[in-house]
């Protein structure tokens, strides 16, 4: 009995290729529309983006131990956590995320 291989068929290819060709025109989409962002606009997206990073970073980390805590430390660690790491990313994170990337921003 041979063995079948999916990834010679020609549904695989033709599947594959266009799942392809939508990523990349996708990325191409997200690169024209940075392009096209004042620098101001660039910085404010990178900012957002290290906020939303480290917000993140924070909830993965409440995961395995918020069951483990009293309601009472829950009800203030928790959103002073969140806080904390929206700061630390608006003013910490984002100012070193634009300085990484200013030679990809926009100089006006």
């Amino acid at each position: 009995m041979a063995k079948l291989n999916l990834q010679e068929s020609k549904i695989w290819k033709d599947t594959f290729g266009t799942v392809q060709r939508l990523w990349t025109n996708y990325l191409q989409l997200l690169n024209n529309a940075f392009r096209n962002m004042s620098r101001t606009e660039q910085e404010e997206l990178i900012a957002k983006f290290s906020w939303l990073l480290t917000i993140g970073g924070v909830i993965l980390a409440w995961c395995p131990v918020y069951a483990l805590f009293p309601t009472i430390i829950k009800v203030f660690a928790l959103p002073l956590s969140l806080f904390l790491a929206y700061w630390f990313g608006k003013n910490i994170v984002s100012k070193i995320m634009i300085d990484r990337f200013s030679k990809y921003l926009n100089t006006q």
